[in-house]
């Protein structure tokens, strides 16, 4: 089958159990054979809801028609514990103006450890803690990692650890946002990076999830080895969609 043709122009082959390369197409051979079994796929796939067919791909996931587990909304609160939620399920924020807070408290000593992230290796964000400061890194389609960290460790308390993303410029070819990140520790910026490239829209494709604590499959960031957990306590992730 064709993308985009009609399921009626198809050309059915036949070929017997035993002729696994599919080198010998019995079909003109055998035509009421032939007519037989595709009464019987059509029978079949009535009975098990396959019908319409439909050749979409990526299409079908996109669709915004189609049903979500999540409803759009603009404020989204998750708690520790919170595992791989899947991207058609989680905040739609790439390319929208966003904030991702952490609410979280340090212990004597220091933490470390992930505090959110979405995504793995081919591409997503990570919000985490290391060498007693605060990191985040948007992780571009496995091309380029964006870095921004706070210049100051991160004292022992509670805290507020959040970033702000503001999208300044769209490209078509390759498709990618731009936009910059700016880090705040407790409301006050501590660090910014202008200029880091997002793609619209990471799939399940590039990784798991939404995660809260720590980072299943593979790294989003080459900076850490996963799982990564938190050290310290998360009290809950905060994200705002603008």
């Amino acid at each position: 089958h064709k993308k985009d043709s009609s399921w009626d122009d198809d050309i059915w082959e036949l070929y017997a159990d035993d002729d696994f390369t599919q080198s010998n197409d019995l079909s003109k051979k055998h035509p009421e054979k032939l007519s037989q079994l595709q009464t019987l796929w059509l029978a079949e796939a009535e009975k098990y809801n396959v019908l319409p067919l439909d050749d979409r791909r990526f299409e079908r996931a996109a669709d915004p028609t189609r049903p979500v587990a999540a409803l759009p909304k603009k404020l989204y609160t998750f708690y520790p514990g919170t595992s791989i939620l899947h991207p058609l399920a989680a905040p739609q924020i790439m390319g929208k103006e966003h904030t991702i807070s952490a609410h979280v408290e340090i212990p004597e000593g220091g933490a470390e450890g992930i505090l959110a992230c979405s995504g793995g290796e081919f591409g997503g964000w990570s919000l985490f803690m290391k060498n007693k400061k605060f990191h985040f890194v948007h992780n571009y389609l496995k091309i380029q990692e964006f870095t921004v960290s706070s210049p100051d460790q991160i004292p022992a308390g509670k805290h507020n650890l959040s970033i702000h993303f503001t999208p300044t410029a769209k490209n078509s070819k390759p498709d990618f946002i731009t936009g910059d990140i700016k880090l705040f520790v407790d409301g006050k910026s501590v660090a910014n990076l202008t200029g880091i490239k997002s793609a619209f829209n990471y799939s399940a494709m590039t990784g798991f999830g939404l995660l809260v604590g720590r980072n299943i499959g593979t790294p989003v960031s080459q900076e850490y080895k996963v799982p990564f957990n938190f050290t310290g306590k998360i009290e809950k992730v905060v994200i705002e969609i603008k």
